[in-house]
């Protein structure tokens, strides 16, 4: 923001011979959006009970109206209780939290060169020396101090200024005052002869510049006033010089994000325990941990990419070699098939002695199976080095995992693996449950559109690393041919982790060890306006892509363009199916019992086609069957990830509702009352089968839900016959309260 001159406030190049500045919000800033944040603060951080906020503003109130004249710190807080008596924490707070306005401390300095008298007037609760105090901290010189709580006389009245063309015997016209209150510093000053001049604020000026903070700002919460109000500071050189444009987007979007994470990770992490952050999500919160809670802690940083899981256990790739279904029928599979030939061949090789993988899947397909024994001789000894590697990071020690984002926890799954234990990770959000010991900054429980809300937080969670590629000799092979995008990112990131250090130490300046909470959804979205349109930074995030694949192959735009959308249609769908939590998506219907069933239509294949073979269903459900297409596959899921797989070959040939409770008393799952049940059906079956069959093994839901692909093309014509067809196929379903339907775009597929 552009700081003006004294001569240009005033307007003439001469000065007159004294000259009057107000102090807060004109000399001196304080890194909230209003006065009384600094009351919230100190609840939130400890400094004063729970409850002191609301009862110190009205004890100030109070003591206004009562006294109907300026108070003074000691007769607010006589209004206040014997446990609310923290009147020196205020004091302190104050003085820590004070931060100098360049643009007048400039224009004081102006006045002083020029020979001209510099005089302090300020409308203050404070007691004199705690304005002594703050002023000299701030490096401001000056030659008359007024205060309203020593001299019992305001600006605000007009009183103030005669008082000091009394005291210092000058005349009104002498003199000329600024301030940012347009009536006690500019209209009160004018009856009293005083040319009163207004300054504008730097959180108006910033506000006017900035629209969409003002918005950001609007919400009155304490988080979102110290998120703008540092921003205020940096932008008008409160906190010292910019230090380029790549280190002013990592200080001002990445640093509220880092700082709030690491504090998070410091308040859940077990007492002292040494913590692993893992590659790349980790490398700035490893440096940004210790500016904000010092080198105390013993930290890590391990490379533990979801490529080792895929290439070094067999866990999501089997030993041996492969088959490539058809494609024409097996769609998902085949895909898959390949891109786990891609992950082996592409990681060995330097060792297979190839230049490049080849393109074609079948070509693919052989390369592989001819040298099978190989790779999985080089896998197993890759996998003992890097369990060396991982274990030598860990050692004995009860040490826990650090990661950014996850739906898979493949990380701490890879690294539990390793050391043959249970270890406990921390994410800054976690997108689907899961059973392993771990706790998250963000839960996300309901669905939301639009992944640049994963990858801008991601963004500020990245290192100037390139990906890698493989693993060898104890250390991590980087890749070598990258996209120049990801090159460019490389080289100007050490700027975004500069600026996220640098605001760490501002944090850690002001606010000590008792840092202001900022929470998930404030920091987030704070760090999503760095990729408005209207941002100036946003032409940086256009050329950073982010690569959604283990082998860093597949590569989207970190702010998607309209190339983007069959991407990300593929990925929300992907997301929405695979990853939601049942009781959330209950929750956004305003449902609140815990029996219910979700139905969702997929195309042909995307989990995995389950072969019914010789098996047959019973003539009532074949009836319901799509007339172009046959029974191919269905799969039951609940909260414990029940296998499609163990319930067909468990209930084909047996009755449905017989069956049924066994089924579930067997595998370990809680009663039907107490978890959402997820059918996921091929494009060809009807979901009132899919319910009828549901129902018919003995499932008692409240809810219905139906939703997923095709399933809307039928729903005016389905709705009616649905209930119908329940109530003929399966009468225990009467009692079932609401059908609901809940789908997302239509997609159309089979014959």
């Amino acid at each position: 923001m552009e700081n003006r001159t004294l001569r240009q406030y005033i307007g003439s190049e001469t000065i007159p011979d004294y000259v009057s500045f107000d102090v807060f919000d004109t000399l001196i800033l304080r890194p909230f959006l209003r006065p009384t944040d600094l009351f919230r603060y100190m609840e939130d951080c400890g400094a004063a009970p729970e409850g002191f906020a609301a009862e110190r503003i009205e004890a100030e109130r109070t003591a206004r109206r009562i006294k109907k004249a300026e108070v003074t710190l000691d007769e607010i807080y006589s209004y206040l209780g014997p446990g609310m008596q923290v009147s020196g924490r205020e004091i302190e707070t104050e003085k820590a939290l004070c931060v100098a306005n360049p643009e007048t401390v400039a224009m004081v300095s102006e006045a002083i060169e020029a020979g001209k008298k510099v005089i302090i007037a300020t409308d203050v609760y404070l007691p004199r020396e705690t304005v002594e105090y703050i002023l000299e901290a701030s490096g401001i010189r000056y030659h008359h101090l007024f205060v309203s709580s020593e001299e019992g006389v305001t600006k605000h009245s007009g009183e103030m200024f005669r008082r000091i063309t009394d005291r210092l015997n000058i005349r009104p016209e002498d003199m000329v005052h600024i301030g940012d209150s347009a009536r006690s510093d500019v209209e009160m000053a004018s009856r009293s002869g005083v040319r009163g001049i207004k300054y504008v604020r730097q959180d108006e000026k910033y506000f006017k510049e900035n629209p969409w903070a003002k918005r950001f700002a609007s919400e009155k919460s304490l988080e979102h006033s110290v998120i703008a109000g540092i921003d205020i500071l940096y932008s008008c050189g409160a906190l010292g010089e910019s230090g380029g444009e790549h280190y002013d987007l990592g200080f001002r979007f990445g640093g509220p994000l880092i700082t709030a994470y690491s504090d998070y990770i410091r308040r859940a992490a077990a007492g002292d325990s040494p913590l692993v952050f893992v590659a790349r999500d980790g490398y700035n919160l490893i440096r940004v941990y210790p500016v904000l809670f010092g080198s105390g802690r013993k930290m890590q940083y391990i490379n533990a990419q979801r490529l080792f899981a895929y290439v070094l256990t067999d866990r999501y790739i089997p030993f041996g070699k492969m088959d490539l279904p058809k494609k024409s029928t097996h769609r998902f599979e085949h895909g898959k098939v390949v891109a786990h030939l891609v992950y082996l061949l592409d990681f060995f090789r330097e060792d297979l002695g190839i230049d490049r993988v080849p393109e074609d899947p079948y070509e693919m397909l052989d390369l592989y199976n001819r040298n099978s024994d190989l790779i999985d001789s080089l896998r197993r000894e890759r996998a003992g080095d890097y369990r060396d590697y991982i274990r030598s990071v860990f050692g004995g020690e009860e040490a826990e995992l650090v990661d950014c984002t996850t739906m898979k926890y493949t990380s701490q799954i890879l690294v539990e693996e390793m050391l043959g234990r249970k270890v406990r990770g921390h994410y800054f959000i976690t997108l689907a449950d899961s059973g392993l010991d771990y706790d998250a900054f963000h839960r996300r429980e309901h669905y939301s559109f639009g992944w640049v809300r994963i990858n801008v937080p991601e963004f500020f969670m990245s290192s100037p690393e390139l990906p890698v590629s493989g693993w060898k000799d104890g250390s991590p092979v980087y890749m070598r041919d990258v996209p120049e995008w990801e090159k460019n990112r490389c080289s100007f990131y050490g700027r975004i982790t500069a600026g996220e250090c640098g605001y760490a130490e501002v944090m850690r300046s002001l606010f000590g060890d008792k840092l202001p909470k900022l929470g998930y959804s404030s920091v987030a979205e704070w760090s999503l306006l760095s990729a408005l349109k209207e941002s100036k930074y946003r032409h940086i995030l256009d050329g950073v892509k982010w690569a959604s694949g283990p082998d860093h192959s597949d590569w989207s735009s970190l702010v998607p363009v309209l190339g983007d959308v069959p991407f990300l249609l593929k990925k929300t769908a992907s997301d929405f199916i695979s990853k939601m939590n049942h009781r959330s998506l209950a929750a956004r219907f305003g449902i609140n019992s815990s029996r219910a069933v979700i139905i969702k239509s997929e195309p042909d294949g995307y989990r995995g086609v389950i072969q019914t073979g010789e098996k047959s269903l019973e003539p009532a459900f074949e009836t319901h069957l799509h007339p172009f297409g046959s029974f191919q596959h269905f799969q039951i899921s609940a909260a414990f990830d029940v296998a499609a797989e163990m319930l067909v070959v468990h209930m084909s040939g047996r009755s449905y509702a017989q069956e049924s409770e066994s089924f579930f008393q067997e595998f370990g799952v809680v009663e039907f009352f107490d978890v959402f049940l997820e059918i996921v059906v091929s494009g060809y079956l009807h979901p009132p089968s899919v319910v009828a069959l549901a129902v018919a093994g003995g499932l008692r839901p409240d809810y219905v839900f139906v939703h997923g692909f095709g399933v809307i093309a039928h729903f005016f014509r389905m709705k009616k016959d649905f209930v119908r067809e329940i109530d003929v196929l399966a009468q225990p379903l009467r009692e079932t309260d609401s059908v609901l339907f809940y789908h997302f775009p239509v997609v159309k597929h089979g014959p």
